[in-house]
């Protein structure tokens, strides 16, 4: 699987085809529509990651914390899985 594919709530066939230059263009002068049928807590997720300032933009600690992706992370399946989770939760 793509990695930019795991985190898509939306399908990407949805999205229309840019260049990378109309795509960086987009990102640097316009806001962010989030669709309606998003959950409010994937929405404050989202715009979290999404600041433009890279120092006003929640790091990797904070939104691995937030209580979206919490509510929706998986339990480890393989035994050698579940001990290294257990560390790394508390």
């Amino acid at each position: 699987m793509n990695p930019a594919q795991t985190l898509t709530l939306t399908p990407l066939d949805a999205l229309p085809q840019r260049s990378p230059q109309e795509t960086l263009l987009k990102i640097k002068t316009q806001e962010v529509f989030y669709p309606q049928n998003l959950s409010p807590g994937s929405v404050n997720f989202m715009r979290g990651a999404l600041v433009r300032d890279p120092a006003q933009r929640m790091g990797m600690p904070d939104l691995m914390a937030h209580p979206w992706v919490l509510g929706h992370r998986r339990a480890p399946t393989m035994p050698h899985m579940r001990s290294r989770a257990a560390t790394q939760v508390g």
